[in-house]
């Protein structure tokens, strides 16, 4: 394949790849919110899960819900910190 014909399947792909990004731009939001929220969530679990209390280590699950309901609490106290009364 010459330079040419790779550079003009490489424009058309790009552009096949935008706007399948477009048409689908609801799920892929939704997409990165989620992952933002397990990078920002996952060294909070990864501390639960190492925990130890006379040798009763928190299950994955319970330690996955309390660092939600903690981001939840911190989301909801910032935004009710500064929303006016």
């Amino acid at each position: 394949m010459n330079r040419t014909t790779r550079i003009i399947l490489s424009i058309v792909f790009a552009i096949l790849g935008l706007l399948f990004l477009w048409y689908f731009s609801n799920i892929v939001f939704y997409i990165l919110a989620a992952a933002v929220i397990s990078v920002i969530g996952r060294p909070l679990v990864d501390i639960l899960d190492n925990l130890k209390i006379r040798r009763f280590r928190i299950p994955h699950v319970l330690s996955s819900l309390l660092t939600l309901i903690l981001m939840i609490v911190v989301f909801v106290s910032f935004f009710s910190l500064f929303a006016p009364m």
